[in-house]
């Protein structure tokens, strides 16, 4: 058995659990009423039917660009900061 297989099953099975996740996100942006469009330098722009939709548009995409941030914030607001980055 090539050391190449693993990473072609490692891959195959990644592409099968990414591709229904994007479709769940897109069915849930529709479901919300927002539509998120970058510019070419990467600034979002939320369209949105009203008010939930503009939430949940903001909120998507400051965990797309900044989820390095809000899982530091989640770890600390919830007072398990010590326990996974230590003390």
């Amino acid at each position: 058995m090539s050391r190449a297989l693993p990473c072609f099953l490692f891959a195959g099975l990644s592409v099968a659990v990414v591709l229904p996740a994007q479709a769940l996100v897109a069915h849930e942006q529709k479901a919300a009423g927002a539509e998120i469009r970058r510019t070419g330098f990467g600034v979002p722009h939320i369209v949105a039917d009203d008010e939930r939709g503009l939430g949940y548009g903001i909120g998507y995409a400051y965990a797309q660009d900044n989820l390095c941030l809000l899982a530091n914030e989640i770890v600390t607001v919830n007072g398990e900061r010590s326990r996974y980055l230590g003390p």
